[in-house]
């Protein structure tokens, strides 16, 4: 039972998937979010901007992994980048 606060894309699944978490000072979670399809997905890479906006990067196997536009994920594995603005929601994919 991870937990997710505010948003959550994706259904968590047995396999490999995307999650970001933002903690406090003291350690209690801020933001939790899983991102991804209904295939696997790995994390390459992850920063945060002056603005708190979280950006992260990796590759996913899953052909309904949420985008911002009408893009189409092919098999065996295309490269992603996110955009999540402060509060967790996504600006672009």
């Amino acid at each position: 039972n991870f937990p997710t606060e505010n948003v959550a894309y994706g259904t968590p699944m047995l396999n490999s998937q995307i999650f970001v978490v933002e903690l406090d000072a003291l350690g209690a979670i801020n933001m939790s979010v899983f991102y991804g399809g209904s295939d696997s997905e790995q994390g390459g890479g992850i920063a945060v901007d002056s603005a708190s906006n979280v950006f992260f990067t990796g590759s996913t196997n899953s052909n309904d992994f949420p985008t911002s536009g009408d893009l189409l994920f092919g098999v065996p594995w295309d490269a992603f980048m996110v955009r999540l603005n402060a509060s967790g929601w996504p600006v672009y994919a």
